[in-house]
C-alpha cells in the first residue's frame, strides 16, 4: 500500500512540472510576443513621423519620432529579441534620422559632437547587425537582401567616415578622456570594414586607406593614454606591418620603450633598420648608433657605422657615423687610425665644419701623449694648412697652434697666436 501511495506522489510530481514548464513556455512566449510588439509600434510611429511629401510631410517630426526611438531602445534592452531581423532594421533608420540631425546641427553648435558620434556609432553598428541577421535568414530572398544591402552599406558609410575623422582628430589631443574614445573610434571603422559583412563587398578607391589610417589612430591614441598597456600599444603598431606606416610604427614603438625597456628599444630600432625601407633606414640606424656609443657598447657601435658607411654613403647625416668612428678610436688612443678617419670624413664631407678640425686635432692629441718633435711637427703642419686655407676661422687653429709652439718652445712664433688663446 505504501508503495503505490509513493508512486502515485511521484506521479503529482512530474504532472507539476510538466504544468510549470508549460506555464513557463505560456510566459515566454507572451513576453516575445510583446517584445515584438514593441518592434511593430516603433515602425508604426516611424513611417508617421518621417518626412514623406507624398502623405504631406516635407520635414520629419521629430516630438514624435522620439517616442519610435523610447521604443526602439527598450526592445534593444529586451532578451528576447538579440537576434530579432526586424529591430536592428528599425534602430538604424530611427537612430539615422537623428544622425542626420545631428549633422547639421554639430557644425554650429560644437557642444553636440558627443551626441553626435554616438548616434554614428550606433548608425553603423545597427546597421551592420541588420545585414548580418538578415544574411542568415534561410528564407530570404536574394533580391530582396541585395536590395537592402546596397541601402544600408550606403546609410552606415558615412557615419563610419565621420568616426574615422573623430579619431584623428581626438588621437592628437591633450585631454585623456578624448585620446580613449579616439581608439573607440578607430576600432569601430577597422572592425567595420574588415570584420563586417555589410562593408565586405564595398568598393571604394579610399577604402584600404581609409583601414590605414583608422589603425594608425588607434595605436596612436593607445600609446598617448596615461598608464597604457604595453602589449595592447605593441599590437595595434603590428597592425601597420606591410603598410606604408610600418616604419613609423617601429618608430613610434622605438620611442614608446626608449625610457621603459632598452631592449626593446634597441629591438625596435633593428626592426626599423630591417624592415622600414631604404628612406627609413638613417634614422633607425643613427639612433641606433648614438645609443650604442652613449651606453659604451663601441664594437657593437663600429658594427652599425659600417652598416650606415655602406648602405647609406650620401646621406647627409652620414659624416656623423664617421666622426664617431674616429672619435671610437680616438678615445682608445689610436690617433693614427682616428686621424685617417677624420680625413676621409673631410675628403667626402668638405663642407661639414665638425669634421674639418678633426685630423688635425686627432695629431694634437697624439703629440701631447707621446711628446715626440715629430708628432708636434706633424700637428702644427695639419694646424697650418687650416689656417692657410681658413683664415677667416681662428677657432680652426688659433689657439692650438698657440698651444703646440709653447709645447716645442718655440716663443717667437708662439707669440704670433697668442691673442687665440683663451686662458681657462
Amino acid at each position: 500500500m505504501k508503495k503505490l501511495m509513493f508512486i502515485a506522489a511521484a506521479g503529482l510530481i512530474a504532472l507539476s512540472a510538466s504544468a510549470q514548464d508549460k506555464e513557463a513556455l505560456k510566459l515566454e512566449k507572451k513576453a516575445i510576443k510583446e517584445a515584438e510588439q514593441l518592434v511593430k509600434k516603433a515602425q508604426s510611429t516611424f513611417d508617421g513621423c518621417i518626412a514623406n511629401p507624398q502623405m504631406g510631410r516635407k520635414e520629419t517630426n521629430f516630438e514624435k519620432l522620439d517616442g519610435a526611438r523610447d521604443l526602439i531602445d527598450q526592445a534593444l534592452g529586451n532578451k528576447y529579441l538579440t537576434d530579432n531581423v526586424q529591430l536592428y532594421k528599425v534602430a538604424a533608420d530611427i537612430y539615422n534620422q537623428y544622425y542626420s540631425k545631428l549633422e547639421k546641427e554639430v557644425a554650429a553648435d560644437e557642444s553636440k559632437q558627443p551626441e553626435f558620434l554616438g548616434t554614428a556609432q550606433k548608425v553603423a553598428t545597427y546597421c551592420m547587425k541588420y545585414d548580418s541577421l538578415y544574411n542568415l535568414d534561410p528564407k530570404k530572398k536574394e533580391p530582396e537582401y541585395k536590395t537592402a544591402h546596397t541601402l544600408y552599406q550606403t546609410i552606415g558609410i558615412n557615419p563610419i567616415l565621420k568616426l574615422l575623422m573623430a579619431a584623428q582628430t581626438k588621437s592628437n589631443s591633450d585631454d585623456q578622456a578624448e585620446i580613449k574614445s579616439a581608439a573607440g573610434y578607430a576600432d569601430v571603422v577597422v572592425n567595420a570594414l574588415t570584420k563586417s559583412g555589410l562593408f565586405k563587398d564595398f568598393t571604394h578607391d579610399n577604402k584600404a586607406e581609409w583601414i590605414d589610417y583608422a589603425k594608425v589612430f588607434k595605436a596612436q591614441s593607445l600609446v598617448n593614454v596615461e598608464g597604457a598597456d604595453p602589449a595592447k600599444v605593441e599590437d595595434a603598431y603590428m597592425q601597420l606591418k606591410g603598410t606604408k606606416y610600418e616604419a613609423t610604427a617601429y618608430q613610434a614603438l622605438a620611442n614608446f620603450y626608449k625610457e621603459k625597456d632598452k631592449n626593446k628599444f634597441v629591438e625596435y630600432l633593428k626592426l626599423g633598420m630591417e624592415k622600414g625601407g631604404d628612406e627609413a633606414y638613417p634614422t633607425f640606424a643613427f639612433q641606433l648608433m648614438m645609443y650604442q656609443f652613449q651606453n659604451e657598447l663601441k664594437d657593437d657601435c663600429l658594427k652599425t657605422i659600417q652598416d650606415i658607411k655602406v648602405k647609406c654613403p650620401d646621406n647627409d647625416n652620414t659624416v656623423r657615423a664617421y666622426l664617431m668612428e674616429g672619435q671610437i678610436y680616438f678615445e682608445k688612443k689610436d690617433f693614427e687610425k682616428a686621424e685617417k678617419l677624420f680625413r676621409e670624413a673631410v675628403e667626402k664631407f668638405p663642407d661639414e665644419e665638425q669634421a674639418i678640425p678633426m685630423p688635425a686635432r686627432s695629431a694634437w692629441m697624439k703629440a701631447q701623449t707621446t711628446q715626440d718633435k715629430k708628432d708636434m711637427q706633424h700637428a702644427i703642419d695639419l694646424f697650418k694648412e687650416l689656417q692657410e686655407k681658413y683664415p677667416d676661422n681662428s677657432d680652426f687653429w688659433g689657439e692650438p697652434l698657440y698651444i703646440l709652439y709653447n709645447n716645442v718652445s718655440n716663443f717667437k712664433e708662439r707669440d704670433k697666436y697668442k691673442k687665440y688663446y683663451n686662458v681657462k
